[in-house]
């Protein structure tokens, strides 16, 4: 009996994860997408509006191609058939230290993101601009 509802138990971990997973993906798509390569095109003309250097960009947005590829690869293992949660985690765990960078730098972005929200009124438009296409 307990057997049963520890495989039960794991199912439902599994399929969590998934769900999870997913959703996470396609919020980090949407980042890279409608934030990231925006900002980026903006950045490198000179002629525009300035919303952010290329470099408060990189600080802002450090690391999100590289996450995208790795919880990607973890969705892709997730799904297998048969999927062992331990064994996936135990070989992706020296892909998921990438996160370390990014909680690390995660206050100064979100300085930087605040600053030009404040100081910056073309930035504060596209920041509108981008929520209410959403």
């Amino acid at each position: 009996m307990k057997k049963h509802a520890s495989s039960e138990k794991i199912t439902y971990i599994a399929k969590e994860l998934i769900r999870t997973e997913s959703s996470y993906i396609a919020q980090l798509r949407d980042m890279i997408e409608h934030y990231q390569k925006p900002l980026s095109r903006l950045a490198s003309n000179k002629s525009g509006p300035l919303h952010m250097t290329q470099s408060e960009i990189s600080r802002v947005f450090d690391n999100i191609e590289v996450l995208l590829g790795v919880n990607t690869q973890l969705f892709k293992r997730l799904k297998e058939p048969g999927a062992n949660l331990g064994q996936i985690f135990h070989e992706l765990a020296p892909l998921l230290k990438m996160y370390t960078s990014y909680f690390r730098c995660s206050e100064e972005a979100m300085d930087i993101v605040h600053n030009a929200m404040e100081t910056r009124p073309a930035f504060q438009k596209f920041c509108g601009k981008e929520e209410a296409m959403r």
